[in-house]
């Protein structure tokens, strides 16, 4: 870039300065050709002592006075430049595929955020169904009737002494009976499952005698009968929980939003961290309408038809976006807004905004294209070192006059310390010049 012009806005140092110190070496002389002529008084002229203690206390205020004056005294000056608003829209590429700011194409590099974020929750099923279990048991079967075997097949049926139906469960093959070594008959047994006629909780019933219906009429229906020695259990009707596929379908839904929600959000919390980073070389810019968040998985162990009170649901989302560094788009800024004036301007970046407006996010392929609206000041450049050389020596209010009549100038404010000190001091480092662009 070329060197930018440097407008002189002072006028040529007069020879005040010099009449100063001219003044001041002749008083220095006096004063030490004073201090030559005094001598130390006689005890006897004690008188004398007295005559010449102010001279000694006015030359002690002189030279003190020459002392601060001379290396305490320091001045602070201010200038407010005249400043031209500047209101300039233009476009520029964030590519992660370069490395460096290229201002003839408009492209600044940029970087690839990605954040994931995984989300789960228990839901209540909504499905209800009637569930039905039937009571069962064992019970003995006994053959009083001959000493041949008998066979019952699979779901004959036992009646209990309260009217109950039970079911075997499988065929079986009652023994026939024998004699013990006393010759008394001992009746043919065996343990059946059986189950309930029907399901519910009336036939948890207690032990019981259980006839044969099915030998109803002959000799067998009192010679074939059954005894349970526990209580038939499991006998059931109830309602109870199920999952069902609009539980699923909804689950999807709500975990999905709040899944993109939730790692959208914590994307913007950890770029903003970015965006003011104590180090200005580590800031990088975003724009929060140029992330983009999918979901990317879902998953449940539920099944419709389930049966449960409540089931599990995952989402899983990833928010992904172009950053770019703060430092690049400054430079951009600058160097854009200076294009479209002469050289020996410069701006001001304490007024400085940006707002950034994204047209494009092509992710795949690592580009963002952005809208940039700028807003500014402008103000012509000032030669800090060649002011304090024109000022030094000046006094406070010829310093303010002389600034104020450069046409670049708005304002000025001139300070000297301390209080007594009435001009600019000579000693360049004790000038300090500030600009102000408001």
């Amino acid at each position: 870039m070329a060197k930018r012009k440097v407008v002189d806005i002072f006028l040529p140092k007069e020879k005040e300065t010099a009449v100063i110190f001219q003044n001041l070496h002749k008083k220095k002389e006096l004063a030490q050709e004073t201090i030559k002529e005094v001598r130390p008084a006689r005890k006897e002229e004690s008188g004398g002592n007295k005559k010449w203690l102010p001279v000694f206390l006015l030359l002690i205020l002189f030279s003190a006075g020459g002392f601060y004056y001379f290396n305490l005294a320091k001045a602070t000056i201010t200038i407010w430049p005249k400043t031209q608003d500047v209101n300039v829209a233009t476009k520029l590429t964030v590519d992660k595929g370069v490395g460096s700011l290229n201002f003839i194409e408009k492209i600044i590099p940029g970087e690839i955020f990605e954040k994931e974020k995984v989300v789960t929750e228990t839901i209540s099923s909504t499905g209800e169904i009637g569930k039905e279990d039937k009571a069962e048991g064992i019970i003995k079967v006994y053959n009083e009737y001959s000493d041949s075997t008998q066979i019952l097949i699979v779901n004959t049926r036992f009646v209990s002494t309260n009217g109950k139906v039970f079911r075997s469960a499988a065929r079986v093959v009652v023994p026939g009976f024998t004699y013990d070594d006393k010759n008394k008959m001992v009746p043919g047994s065996i343990d059946i499952k059986v189950i309930a006629d029907q399901a519910g909780p009336d036939y948890n019933i207690a032990p019981s005698t259980f006839s044969i219906p099915g030998f109803a009429g002959s000799e067998k229906y009192t010679k074939f009968y059954g005894k349970s020695l526990q209580p038939m259990t499991g006998g059931s009707s109830e309602k109870v929980s199920q999952v069902t596929k609009e539980d699923l379908d909804n689950a999807k839904i709500a975990l999905s939003k709040r899944a993109k929600q939730e790692c959208e959000s914590l994307s913007i919390e950890e770029l903003k961290m970015k965006e003011t980073d104590e180090d200005p070389a580590k800031r990088y810019l975003f724009s929060e309408d140029a992330i983009q968040t999918d979901v990317i998985e879902t998953f449940s162990l539920a099944t419709p038809g389930m049966e449960a009170d409540t089931f599990s649901y995952t989402a899983k989302a990833k928010s992904q976006t172009i950053i770019f560094k703060e430092s690049y788009m400054t430079s951009f800024t600058e160097e854009f807004v200076l294009s479209q004036f002469p050289q020996g301007n410069n701006i001001s970046k304490k007024s400085t905004t940006v707002k950034i407006m994204p047209e494009n996010v092509n992710l795949n392929l690592g580009k963002l294209i952005l809208s940039l609206d700028i807003s500014t000041k402008v103000y012509t450049d000032f030669d800090l070192s060649r002011a304090k050389e024109e000022l030094k020596g000046k006094s406070a209010m010829e310093s303010k006059v002389l600034l104020e009549n450069a046409p670049e100038v708005s304002r000025v404010e001139v300070k000297l310390w301390p209080f007594w000190v009435r001009k600019i001091p000579d000693d360049l480092e004790k000038i300090k010049i500030d600009l102000s662009v408001d």
